[in-house]
């Protein structure tokens, strides 16, 4: 029987294999082997998020931050104090940070521009295969001038 694997599973690092020969002959290249695969699958990350603070904003409203300046003579109320000033801080951090996902901004190219990629990808895979000259002139042709 005669398998043949692709390149995902034989470049996968976490593969772990054993080999049992069945026969205690090693003199042929016939002889018959049991090979046991023992993988985990890959784990895909979700895309991460693009985050933008806009720290002007943040300034602005950390000047306005209403704090009680009274004397604290116990170790409690400071403690408090500075547990409710870290919350209002991240507050306005979270109000002034805007969170773009990834795959919003994934195709918000005009569709001629798109076309031009399509295309262009298609002539290098062409040239990548090939090697004509004339493929490789309308790749070039194609680039954007620099």
């Amino acid at each position: 029987m005669l398998i043949y694997w692709t390149r995902a599973i034989l470049k996968t690092g976490n593969l772990r294999y054993t080999i049992e020969n069945l026969t205690a002959e090693l003199s042929s290249d016939h002889t018959p082997i049991i090979l046991e695969l023992q993988a985990q699958g890959t784990q895909t990350l979700p895309p991460k998020a693009f985050k933008h603070t806009d720290w002007t904003k943040f300034n602005l409203d950390t000047k306005n931050i209403i704090f009680d300046h009274k004397k604290m003579q116990i170790s409690e109320h400071v403690d408090q104090a500075i547990t409710e000033l870290t919350a209002k801080i991240a507050d306005l951090a979270n109000r002034n940070t805007h969170v773009t996902n990834t795959k919003d901004q994934i195709r918000n190219l005009p569709i001629n521009i798109l076309n031009a990629i399509h295309k262009k990808r298609k002539l290098r895979k062409n040239w990548q295969h090939t090697r004509n000259p004339d493929v490789k002139t309308l790749l070039t042709d194609n680039s954007p001038s620099s």
